[in-house]
């Protein structure tokens, strides 16, 4: 692999890598990983001395590389932040759409056009997120 960038350059490079592996196997069991993915994040960690990037990379016994832990900490926050925007639209969503087939019957629901649709799971949604703003997650729950 041949590398033309600057440190900074390197730095970021090694984020979206980390990330971008981290999002594909991060998921995964060790066994149904995918190996590529892996691999290339350990052959750009390895050139981490030629940027001056070493302190932020770690070798194993495997001669697996990986962030540092103290960088991953730092890295983290990215995943974070893309985990807790991705929860809460999931969940207006999934909550919206719980309404939608309440509120209609499967019939209805298919012989709508998908505009109409799309509204009104948005009016739910809207609704989902007024209450969260609100009340947080307070009043969301199971009746029973």
């Amino acid at each position: 692999m041949k590398i033309e960038c600057t440190k900074e350059e390197y730095a970021a490079l090694a984020q979206l890598i980390y990330l971008g592996e981290f999002m594909i196997n991060g998921v995964r069991d060790q066994e149904n990983e995918i190996k590529q993915f892996r691999t290339l994040k350990n052959e750009f960690l390895s050139k981490a001395d030629e940027f001056g990037f070493s302190e932020n990379v770690v070798k194993d016994d495997n001669n697996d590389y990986d962030i540092s832990p103290d960088y991953e900490e730092t890295v983290m926050e990215f995943i974070t932040e893309y985990d807790d925007e991705c929860f809460w639209e999931e969940l207006l969503t999934r909550l919206a759409r719980k309404d939608l087939v309440n509120q209609f019957s499967e019939e209805e629901l298919k012989g709508m056009a998908q505009d109409e649709l799309l509204d009104r799971e948005m009016l739910f949604i809207d609704k989902y997120e007024d209450e969260i703003e609100k009340n947080g997650l307070m009043n969301i729950g199971i009746i029973e």
